[in-house]
């Protein structure tokens, strides 16, 4: 079963299903036990063996400290339900791009790259704090990738059961920002949470985690929750059968092609209400530019704390950041691209389409979007070397994609092998996207 791009809308639907499961756990008790049981769940997670799934560990440890935290707030309680639930959606989302939580030092698959992704954006960008991952890059790449052929297991998710995931994911990352309060994280400075390292087995080797953490936390939950708004403001609704992603491109195109029949733009993508925009999308969009610009706010802000932290002397416990490791040219990269971000969210943002600039208006297409098959052309399809050209009708596409290049894009032509499917096509047109006004 194939599955889309790891930036791909419905593609990032799909992996996260089940992130908001929730395994049973034992009784609550009162909020001081609740939040050493809770701490203690962390801590084994933390120091199981490699290959170990810490899903059940992770599930009580949330959980608990949520709980601990609900019933008697503290500084200390904040910032331990924000790791745990970082860790939680983290090995969830592992776990199903099938990659193993492990203390390896193998790529992708180290306790310290999975804590990475929430707990050390300077590591990572996979949440979009870079320029690569520009909010209109991600806009741009719904189409792009591959995806199931057919709902080929009798367990597999039911759009509605997609969208049921999302939220719980939603609430997870909703409720970090909750409790890592401004004076959350002033106090946490002051007083420290000491928890198990993460990147070592030995439970005598203790980290502490301060507002540099907490803040960092905090901006990558926002950049997650940007994501899940887009995904979440689209409708991808469609019945196995009634739309076949891998279907080459002879079959479904073949002999529009021999014909030079026009191809419309509707026949890219499952008919509707695939990609429209559901009721109260345009609400969820402007979510997602608060959300992404509290993330690039945050993401400064961290980098700032980190660049300006004294080391911890020798003996003393490490704070956590300094175990993950960072360099301050990571740093610096990380607080520039979090101001670019910023001017993208703001309005007067650009992107680099075949090497030229184009100006992008996020807000503008956060406040009156339009269904995804509008910024796709028609198409005039021919033969050309063993492949099929297909070339775009003028005029025939949203050249704005509703306001988020204001000053209008369009599409070149493309030859694609015969034998690659339809989502290879839209990838391929998305790739040739350049200005409005520029030469052919």
């Amino acid at each position: 079963m194939s599955r889309f791009s790891t930036y791909s809308l419905v593609g990032l639907a799909l992996l996260l299903v089940g992130c908001g499961g929730q395994a049973p756990v034992s009784g609550l008790t009162n909020p001081v036990q609740n939040f050493t049981e809770g701490k203690t769940a962390l801590d084994a997670a933390l120091q199981l063996p490699e290959n170990s799934n810490p899903a059940s560990q992770l599930s009580e440890a949330t959980y608990k400290l949520n709980t601990s935290y609900s019933q008697a707030p503290t500084p200390q309680r904040a910032a331990a339900y924000a790791v745990a639930a970082t860790a939680k959606v983290s090995n969830e989302i592992a776990q199903l791009f099938g990659t193993s939580i492990n203390r390896s030092r193998s790529e992708g698959k180290s306790v310290v790259h999975q804590f990475a992704l929430g707990l050390a954006p300077w590591k990572t960008n996979t949440f979009g704090m870079d320029s690569s991952t520009n909010p209109a890059s991600i806009l741009l790449s719904f189409g792009s990738g591959k995806t199931e052929t057919t709902r080929e297991y009798p367990d597999d998710p039911t759009p509605a059961q997609v969208r049921g995931a999302l939220k719980a994911v939603e609430n997870d990352l909703r409720r970090i920002l909750e409790v890592l309060t401004p004076a959350n994280l002033e106090e946490i400075e002051l007083s420290p949470l000491d928890m198990d390292d993460p990147t070592s087995t030995d439970p005598a080797k203790r980290v502490k985690v301060g507002k540099a953490e907490g803040t960092a936390i905090r901006a990558t939950s926002q950049a997650m929750l940007g994501l899940l708004d887009l995904v979440l403001a689209y409708d991808f609704s469609f019945t196995s059968g009634s739309f076949d992603f891998d279907q080459a491109m002879t079959v479904a195109f073949g002999a529009a092609v021999q014909s030079g029949t026009t191809i419309n733009a509707s026949s890219l993508l499952p008919s509707a209400p695939f990609g429209g925009v559901y009721e109260g999308g345009s609400a969820r969009l402007l979510l997602m530019v608060s959300d992404w610009l509290g993330s690039a706010i945050d993401t400064k802000t961290a980098a700032d704390l980190l660049l300006a932290r004294t080391a911890s002397a020798p003996g003393t416990t490490p704070w956590l950041g300094e175990v993950i490791g960072y360099s301050n040219s990571d740093l610096e990269d990380m607080r520039g691209d979090a101001m670019e971000m910023k001017t993208n969210l703001e309005g007067a943002g650009s992107i680099k389409l075949n090497g030229q600039t184009v100006a992008t208006n996020i807000p503008a297409f956060a406040a009156n979007p339009v269904g995804l098959s509008s910024m796709l052309p028609n198409l005039t399809p021919s033969v050309v070397s063993s492949k099929y050209r297909f070339a775009p009708i003028e005029g025939s596409w949203n050249s704005t994609f509703g306001g988020l290049f204001p000053n209008g894009v369009k599409y070149g032509t493309v030859d694609v092998p015969s034998n690659e499917n339809r989502f290879k096509l839209v990838e391929e047109l998305l790739g040739s996207l350049r200005p409005l006004s520029a030469a052919n």
